[in-house]
């Protein structure tokens, strides 16, 4: 998760290195540039905070419980989870306005 601003910065800005911004208005209007809204930044971060747990926890699910069923659950559950929350978030920016 930690890694998802970063790599868009370098798409963004076309660079095959990792960039410093100076400040957080840089970020803003790099990323307004691009066509983000605050629906769009408020969305992201609730995927990022929900979607499917790394892959060290899924090998663990799988090693405590033995099925591939249940590691399957755990990853598709919070992504379907995500992806609930981000429609529900993003419509009802649209209902406001947003």
């Amino acid at each position: 998760n930690e890694i998802i601003v970063p790599t868009m910065i370098m798409a963004y800005m076309a660079s095959n290195e990792i960039i410093e911004l100076d400040d957080m208005t840089q970020l803003g209007s790099l990323f307004r540039a691009n066509g983000w809204t605050l629906t769009t930044g408020v969305c992201t971060m609730l995927f990022s905070l929900l979607h499917y747990p790394c892959g060290t926890t899924s090998w663990t699910i799988y090693r405590e419980t033995g099925s591939w069923k249940w590691t399957a659950f755990a990853n598709l559950m919070p992504l379907g989870l995500a992806i609930l929350v981000c429609a529900a978030v993003a419509q009802l920016s649209r209902l406001w306005g947003g």
